[in-house]
């Protein structure tokens, strides 16, 4: 009787995955001795072997199918992401313009800001140059108005006593 646990064991060592080397191990076994212990013939043995190869032909092909499946799915999945990507970048694009638009209308409305300031400046320099124009008018007056005042007591301290019958 063979060992079929050391010869998937062997198998598997050598680098056979361990189900393939479980399955041959068990093919083994059942070619060299027949159900009833007695050895197998050699047409056995090559009916189990065709029945192992088109067990594992099925799994293959199995595997194969699997593998497509697999594949499509990555192709949608991926194709998935090349939409939502591309809507991404549509996304980025279209508030990178809002965000430029409204860079802009900030922008207007600085210069528009900034022309009212220049007008304010402009009214507030012409509004102190006239008040320095009536402060400089009122200052003559003051003076003259001083004069005036110097000029009546001096005549007053010469002439007062004569006005006033002193």
């Amino acid at each position: 009787m063979i060992d079929t646990l050391t010869l998937a064991r062997e198998l598997t060592e050598s680098g056979i995955k361990r189900e393939k080397a479980e399955a041959i191990a068990d093919v083994v076994a059942k070619a060299v001795t027949h159900q009833n212990g007695s050895l197998a013939t050699t047409e056995f043995v090559r009916t189990q072997i065709g029945d192992v190869q088109k067990e594992t032909g099925t799994q293959l092909e199995s595997m194969r199918v699997e593998i497509g499946e697999v594949r499509v799915e990555i192709s949608e999945l991926r194709n998935d992401m090349e939409t939502k990507i591309g809507e991404v970048r549509v996304e980025i694009s279209e508030l990178r313009n809002d965000m430029e638009t409204k860079i802009g209308e900030v922008r207007v409305e600085i210069g528009e800001v900034r022309v009212e300031i220049s007008e304010l400046r402009s009214d507030m320099n012409a509004k102190i140059g006239e008040v320095r124009a009536e402060i400089s008018a009122t200052e003559v007056r003051i003076v003259r108005w001083l004069i005036g005042i110097g000029i009546a007591l001096g005549l007053f301290q010469v002439f007062g006593d004569r006005i006033l019958g002193i």
